[in-house]
């Protein structure tokens, strides 16, 4: 994994909210739009997710990647690599691939616990709402510092958009710095963002992750310099029996 992907991982495991149905004058608070997010996510069932297998898609700067997970194999097998670059993988690829997918086990990883992450993100009172349309409900929110590097989130600018379509659901979360910005002495970020996108699996529900875009451009102590682009998409969602 990354160090951007592992700057981000505790956002990365978000599965999808399913949010009751209210307009503006029912949420009159950020308290109250925060319980609606949690009730959202106490009442969401982690193990469904496992039923679903899914191709994933990632694009750094090693290559495209293309692999696909299905639950439903033994664990060990649950991995495996379709393609990079196009071209059908060679062995070490394959063998390099699944060292680093060793212990992954999905979105739905049981024993991960980070079914509540996007609670975490955000600070107790800091959720906003911007817009509310009759298609979807746009908020503000600051994130939380522990959820991010220290001395990070002062300088970020956070939404996340919950579509109305077909009911309720959590379209996107985007966190992007506004400038460039000194964390710490001898550290400077140029560029920091990451979205994360969810949509519907098949018809309408369930709601799945389909994207987590991770993007830092960092300067430490003038010698040593970091650019991360990563791009990872979800798709060809099928349901398995276990």
């Amino acid at each position: 994994m990354s160090p951007a992907l592992r700057l981000l991982a505790p956002a990365a495991v978000l599965f999808g909210l399913a949010l009751p149905t209210y307009g503006q004058s029912d949420a009159g608070s950020a308290e109250t739009y925060r319980q609606l997010l949690s009730d959202a996510i106490a009442a969401l069932d982690s193990a469904e997710w496992s039923h679903w297998a899914y191709t994933e898609t990632e694009i750094d700067t090693d290559g495209v990647f293309v692999g696909r997970f299905d639950p439903s194999r033994p664990r060990r097998e649950r991995w495996t690599l379709q393609s990079v670059n196009d071209r059908t993988p060679t062995r070490d690829e394959i063998e390099a691939y699944l060292d680093e997918k060793a212990g992954d086990n999905g979105w739905a990883d049981e024993d991960d616990g980070e079914s509540d992450a996007i609670l975490d993100m955000i600070e107790s009172e800091g959720l906003e709402l911007v817009e509310e349309t009759d298609t979807y409900l746009l908020f503000r929110f600051v994130p939380d510092e522990e959820e991010l590097e220290e001395g990070f989130a002062e300088y970020m600018d956070a939404t996340l958009r919950i579509s109305k379509s077909g009911g309720p659901w959590l379209e996107y979360v985007d966190i992007h710095s506004n400038g460039m910005f000194s964390p710490q002495f001898g550290v400077r970020v140029r560029d920091f963002a990451m979205r994360m996108s969810f949509g519907p699996a098949v018809e309408e529900r369930p709601i799945v992750p389909r994207s987590l875009e991770v993007k830092i451009s960092i300067r430490a102590f003038l010698v040593i310099n970091v650019d991360e682009h990563v791009v990872i998409s979800y798709s060809d969602y099928a349901r398995v029996g276990l």
